[in-house]
């Protein structure tokens, strides 16, 4: 069970989206539904778990933010995460995503709720 401290105020919680087919993320997307109901919520894309995405929010990002989005992926001790951590597939798809909104890198993310 979730249960968010009474102290804690959030304005913007992302967890993994609805169209993630990982079974811990599918639980961590439910129990985020039900603990963050009162909360603006994106799903984030996991390009590796996802057959589809819902892109609904694009945010446009630039180089510095693709460097630190490959230096937090690094620190993952899982030799899996190699596989889809490799900067030209993190690049590629920052650049694919911006391409879109004609940009030249974005982020997406599935609005799962918005609160305003």
């Amino acid at each position: 069970m979730v249960v968010l401290d009474k102290e804690i105020t959030l304005d913007l919680v992302f967890m993994p989206s609805s169209f993630d087919i990982h079974q811990d993320h599918k639980i961590v997307y439910e129990e985020g539904i039900r603990a963050c109901k009162k909360r603006s919520i994106l799903g984030y894309e996991f390009m590796w778990n996802n057959f589809s995405f819902g892109s609904t929010l694009f945010y446009i990002v630039n180089n510095a933010d693709i460097e630190l989005k490959l230096a937090a992926l690094s620190e993952y001790k899982s030799p899996n995460i190699k596989l889809y951590a490799k900067e030209t597939l993190v690049r590629g798809l920052a650049n694919f995503r911006g391409i879109q909104i004609s940009e030249e890198y974005a982020e997406v993310f599935e609005v799962i709720r918005w609160i305003m």
